[in-house]
């Protein structure tokens, strides 16, 4: 059973046997959360110049700066500073619960003509273990210079802190062959090896090793003094011009034994079909990845010239059952309308990826098709997201072309959509291509996922871009890019919490309910004099309570632990907070001496 199911199982079983006052105030019996994001976008940002292509990469990269909203950063790979042509340049938007700002937080550009800085982004996660996120950045077409090395590749780390992204990068990696292209993809990749620190992957997709141009994955381990100079782990294709490294992802934890899994893809592998495609993925352990000569499952998609596992990634837990799934797409696979696109998706599970079966498209748990030849359909990010709030993620596809828009199957006990495969007509959630010039064959969507929870209010957002737009050539932005973002909207609750009394500042836990005798839809832990925050609430009414757990366990309430609950009028009855429009309300401070409760509230 998932950690936070079992905290909040524990949590209602501890109020229910510990006497305390109760009101007779009534809630709903029917309340559900579904919160997913508005269809209108709230927020758009465009590249600043001709051939900018803003958009050609993004990515959500966590709290970097420890505010609890998340960040997102965009890359512009085509960007000119006023001396060098197509240094790139990437940006990053800080989160807020009003959501993304207008202009970026921080900008970095490419170092010399034809970097291509940003042309990969991603979120590292924490790789020193200092609680802030960290960011990594592409340049797969950085030169060495002495003695002159074409296209060699670079990426740059940047580590996250209370005073947001730092500007200059605590660690680079640089490429030793000419094309080799290092950084062409950069990833970040959880925990592999349970140490307590977040570890990435870096792909060379030109590297030549028995062959020219097999591709290479570097792998590095994050520690306190974050990664060392040279990979803990590679591994590479064995196969000429296979595009290997090209794609690759994080994959959570596909078969639950607590390590974080990778998947890389080879989007012109042959497996007995030329140029067909394959995804190979490895599974974390104590020791980080195994035998990089034999990985732990692949997939394959025996149809030649496809572009299969160019996108791929992981979905997420789609049916809730404790393992991580995986999709990978192919957008121009013919199934049978010509190039029309399918994304397939296979189910973690003790024994592995489909149960350690090797993928193909006859064996795929679910999928997903345009039916209509030449749309593309297919792109993915491999960010999970659950933007409806039912607890299960979803599986967010783009479409290309023909009717580009952003498709979103909802996850089930049956898988997305209920189980029936995903078609144009059967989404759950959907948005179209923007009604404005400039979008034709723009390619909105070619990216299109979770842009994480950027407003704050527990609920995932969407994002999607448009690197050509616009279209016209004589536009002075043509080509500059675009990107968007859909914000979800559910009610917030939040608050500060102090303690006085003996001995230090104990671990507390907040807590919303719909009654007072079950358990809560959202809980938080925090420590005296911190801010906390419940979020993903939906229209409700809500009873608040504080425990607070002196031993810091973190189960349930313990006979010495105090249970407080929001009570603004000194009564001895819990006061209900209520949520209407997905409203944020603020001011329900705690403030605890001992067992005593004092109770302010300001609503916004």
């Amino acid at each position: 059973m998932p950690k936070k199911k079992f905290l909040r199982l524990f949590l209602a079983a501890g109020l229910f046997f510990l006497p305390f006052n109760i009101s007779s105030s009534q809630v709903r019996a029917d309340s559900t959360i579904n919160s997913p994001p508005a269809t209108t976008p709230g927020w758009t940002f465009t590249g600043e110049q001709t051939a900018n292509y803003l958009g050609q990469s993004w990515i959500p990269v966590g709290d970097v700066d420890g505010d609890s909203y998340d960040d997102l950063i965009v890359g512009a790979y085509g960007y000119d500073t006023p001396t060098i042509t197509n240094a790139g340049r990437a940006y990053l938007f800080y989160g807020y619960y009003t959501g993304l700002d207008s202009t970026p937080d921080w900008v970095i550009d490419g170092e010399m003509t034809d970097a291509y800085f940003g042309y990969s982004v991603a979120g590292a996660g924490d790789v020193n273990g200092d609680g802030f996120e960290d960011v990594l950045v592409g340049s797969h077409g950085f030169d060495i210079t002495e003695p002159e090395t074409l296209n060699v590749g670079k990426v740059y780390l940047f580590l996250g802190s209370e005073g947001g992204l730092e500007i200059t990068p605590a660690w680079i990696f640089t490429g030793s062959q000419a094309g080799q292209a290092v950084g062409v993809k950069v990833a970040g990749l959880g925990d592999v090896d349970d140490d307590g620190f977040d570890d990435f992957a870096v792909g060379s997709s030109g590297w030549d090793g028995g062959q020219t141009d097999e591709g290479l994955v570097y792998v590095f381990y994050g520690s306190a003094d974050g990664p060392a100079d040279t990979a803990d782990w590679t591994a590479e294709s064995n196969q000429t011009s296979s595009n290997f490294g090209a794609s690759l992802s994080g994959l959570g934890d596909v078969n639950g034994d607590g390590f974080n899994d990778l998947l890389v893809g080879a989007s012109t592998y042959d497996n007995g079909i030329t140029d067909e495609g394959a995804a190979f993925a490895w599974y974390g352990s104590a020791d980080g990845f195994g035998d990089p000569a034999g990985p732990d499952w692949m997939a394959e998609s025996n149809q030649s010239t496809r572009f299969f596992s160019y996108f791929l990634g992981n979905a997420g837990d789609v049916n809730d059952d404790g393992y991580d799934d995986v999709v990978i797409s192919s957008f121009e696979y013919s199934h049978p309308s010509a190039a029309e696109g399918v994304v397939f998706l296979w189910y973690g599970s003790e024994n592995g990826i489909n149960e350690g079966e090797s993928g193909n498209p006859g064996n795929s748990d679910w999928q997903a098709e345009s039916n209509a030849s030449g749309f593309a359909f297919g792109t993915v990010t491999g960010i999970p997201a659950d933007i409806n709030h039912d607890g299960y993620d979803d599986v967010i596809v783009g479409c290309q072309l023909g009717t580009p828009g952003i498709f979103v199957y909802y996850g089930s006990e049956t898988g997305p959509n209920l189980g029936v495969n995903g078609d144009l007509t059967n989404w759950d959630w959907h948005v179209s291509q923007p009604s404005i010039p400039g979008l034709t064959n723009a390619f909105f969507a070619r990216q299109a996922g979770s842009a994480g929870d950027i407003n704050g209010d527990g609920v995932d957002d969407i994002a999607a871009s448009s690197h050509y737009y616009y279209e016209d050539s004589t536009n002075a932005l043509y080509r500059a890019g675009r990107i968007w973002a859909y914000y979800s909207s559910a009610g917030v609750i939040e608050g500060t919490v102090t303690y006085t009394g003996p001995g230090a500042s104990p671990l507390i836990e907040i807590s919303a309910h719909l009654s007072l005798s079950g358990p809560p839809e959202a809980n938080e832990f925090e420590f005296g004099g911190d801010l906390y925050s419940l979020r993903g609430l939906d229209d409700d009414t809500y009873y608040i309570f504080a425990v607070i757990d002196f031993d810091g366990s973190g189960g349930p309430p313990d006979p010495e632990d105090i249970i407080s609950f929001y009570d603004p009028d000194h009564d001895g009855n819990p006061n209900p907070v209520v949520i209407a429009s997905a409203n944020r309300v603020t001011g329900i401070d705690f403030e605890i001496t001992g067992s005593q409760l004092f109770l302010p509230m300001i609503t916004k």
